[in-house]
């Protein structure tokens, strides 16, 4: 589905009509039809997700969830050029290499400690390190992980009583998470 037809479903879903929305947000109007054509800006990606309550993930078609987790930006987390560094560090790569293989001009990612790149250059990163867009932009939800996890990979595999009880681990691992952070 394109971002334009997720959108669409949003706003028939919320009553609220195109202009309407442009027009709360700020964008000019037909601004949210022409990104059938141009890949929108990552802040504007953000100022809808915000509005719907839904993850970039979600209006980027990658991890359909029924749910609508409540997101805010993490205070805690790292910039984005940061946050890629460590993850490739983490991976054994350097940033020239992950450029390479994501098919990114040379010295692009270091440019995003200044500038936020396109929704289709985050999923690149987001799919090659398999996290998500949210995560690399600061944006947290109690279930952002388990959401995009099992909308993304084969869950149907799963058994009812599977998917039960790693619902469960994640709501465990989550409380661990939050108790530890709480306490310090």
């Amino acid at each position: 589905m394109s971002i334009v037809t997720t959108i669409q479903d949003l706003c028939n879903k919320n009553n609220i009509t195109f202009y309407n929305l442009e027009q709360t947000l700020g964008f000019g109007n037909g601004t949210i039809r022409r990104w059938n054509d141009n890949i929108p800006k990552t802040d504007r990606l953000i100022k809808v997700a915000n509005y719907f309550n839904v993850s970039v993930d979600y209006l980027l078609d990658r991890g359909k969830t029924q749910n609508k987790p409540s997101f805010s930006h993490n205070k805690n987390s790292m910039p984005l050029f940061d946050l890629i560094k460590n993850l490739s560090l983490e991976k054994g790569i350097s940033i020239a290499r992950l450029e390479k293989e994501l098919g990114l001009a040379n010295g692009s990612i270091k440019k995003w400690s200044k500038v936020i790149p396109s929704g289709d250059r985050l999923a690149k990163v987001a799919n090659y390190f398999n996290v998500s867009v949210d995560y690399l932009l600061g944006r947290e939800s109690n279930c952002n992980f388990y959401d995009f996890a099992f909308s993304v990979n084969d869950s149907h595999l799963l058994t009812e009583e599977d998917k039960e009880k790693l619902t469960q681990t994640y709501k465990d691992i989550t409380n661990i998470y939050l108790n530890a952070n709480n306490t310090r």
